[in-house]
């Protein structure tokens, strides 16, 4: 019998170079707070908002033996980085403003592209036209990730 356990990484808004640096980190540590039955399966969804957002995409290039799906939200990922992404066909569901100025929403599809280039089939692209850089507000107060989180399993 297995008792099954779900974990969402936030990675918070952070500068880029910190998710780059901190990597390595947050994998050991989440490999060890999860590994410590065998009786148990888990699955890791990540997730992360603005440079939260380039974070995700930059641990799912990293890493993408671990997740069972992501959701990065109003950050993009860039195209050199999608690769093993694409090779593990990771489930994506991007989230972009209209409005935002920040991260506008023409920087997604160089990488998007890519993903399709590559040959990955498991890739949604939703934008808030109503929404500016907030849309993360939006995503997470909703049911709907959290619903399509679990349609993906990936065991561990």
């Amino acid at each position: 019998m297995f008792v099954y356990s779900i974990l969402a990484i936030i990675f918070f808004s952070c500068s880029f170079k910190s998710n780059k640096q901190n990597a390595p980190v947050l994998k050991r540590v989440t490999y060890q707070s999860f590994a410590t039955n065998e009786e148990r399966d888990y699955f890791l969804y990540l997730t992360g908002l603005s440079y939260g957002g380039f974070g995700t995409w930059y641990m799912a290039s990293k890493y993408p033996e671990m997740f069972a799906a992501i959701a990065p939200i109003v950050g993009y990922g860039h195209p050199d980085l999608m690769a093993p992404i694409a090779e593990n066909n990771i489930p994506i569901w991007c989230f972009s403003g209209g409005r935002d100025m920040v991260v506008q929403q023409k920087h997604f599809y160089p990488g998007l592209n890519k993903l399709e280039k590559l040959g990955h089939t498991n890739l949604r692209f939703t934008t808030h036209e109503d929404m500016g850089h907030d849309t993360w507000r939006r995503v997470y107060g909703d049911q709907d990730l959290y619903d399509w989180f679990l349609q993906n399993e990936k065991r561990h």
